[in-house]
């Protein structure tokens, strides 16, 4: 496997579980969703570099979403692409900054 796509499961692992803490629960959703889009970003942005890292990530993250927005009728269509966006940046900052420190042990 590519580093980079375990690294991006690891920020998506962490993200995960950040949002079951920040949601107020454990749910599958809450841990796979995340998960899964950290591989997606891992895998997709070491070509970038600086801000085009974050909203590559940003953008990826939206586009992820408008698929639960879709599964969920696009009642809230908008917040799940926010959501997505915030994620996406979420997981770069962790891929970024805290990632690199855990996998180095």
């Amino acid at each position: 496997m590519d580093k980079n796509l375990i690294a991006g499961l690891v920020a998506g692992v962490l993200a995960g579980l950040l949002s079951c803490l920040i949601f107020g629960g454990f749910s599958l959703i809450y841990l796979l969703v995340p998960t899964a889009l950290g591989g997606v970003i891992g895998f997709l942005t070491p070509k970038f570099d600086g801000a085009m890292y974050y909203g590559a990530s940003a953008l990826i993250g939206a586009a992820f979403y408008v698929l639960l927005a879709y599964q969920n009728g696009w009642t809230t269509w908008i917040d799940d692409i926010v959501t997505g966006a915030i994620f996406g940046a979420l997981i770069a900052l962790l891929l970024d900054r805290v990632v690199p420190r855990i996998l180095n042990r």
